[in-house]
Formats: C-alpha cells, sequence, structure tokens
C-alpha cells in the first residue's frame, strides 16, 4: 500500500492574530453629515459622493458647489443670471 503521507504528519495551523472589534455581518460604519457633523441615523442623502443627513444640508452643498463654481469661473459668487437675461443680487439689503 503507498502512503502519500507519513504517519507522523501533523497540521499545521497559522499563529493566531490578535482579535480587533469588527462590525457584525451586514452592518454598516456609522457615517456623519458633512455639513453639520452629526452622525446620521436616518436616510442619507449623497451629494458629490459626501453624506448628508437632511435635504436642507444637501441643498445647501449644492447651492455652495454652484457658487464657488461661478467664482473659479471668474464671475461673483454675489451675482447669478436671472430668468429674464438680465443679472441678479443674491445679496441681503
Amino acid at each position: 500500500m503507498h502512503m502519500l503521507f507519513g504517519s507522523r504528519s501533523s497540521i499545521v495551523t497559522p499563529p493566531s492574530r490578535p482579535k480587533t472589534h469588527q462590525a457584525p455581518p451586514g452592518a454598516s460604519a456609522a457615517l456623519f453629515c458633512a455639513d453639520c457633523g452629526d452622525e446620521i441615523q436616518g436616510s442619507i442623502l449623497m451629494f458629490m459622493d459626501r453624506p448628508y443627513c437632511c435635504q436642507r444640508h444637501r441643498y445647501q452643498a449644492t447651492e455652495r458647489a454652484e457658487r464657488d463654481s461661478r467664482v473659479e469661473r471668474g464671475g461673483s459668487p454675489d451675482l447669478q443670471l436671472s430668468e429674464g437675461g438680465g443679472w441678479r443680487s443674491n445679496r441681503w439689503i
């Protein structure tokens, strides 16, 4: 009879690793609102790969992005093109 392994072979186990905290399967990591910094408990609203806790914070982020893009193009952050084709100011008097 031919044996593949000798009778004195032993099973080698890998060295044990220190246990670290891991989330249970199916659980996700906590997300924090990119605007207020609070932990998001409910629905997650996203804009430009950033999480927001409510529609107001997401909307404010879109407004900031739009204003920043106007400034990058050399325009004024306080002026925008109105529906009639003229410029209007966003400043409060």
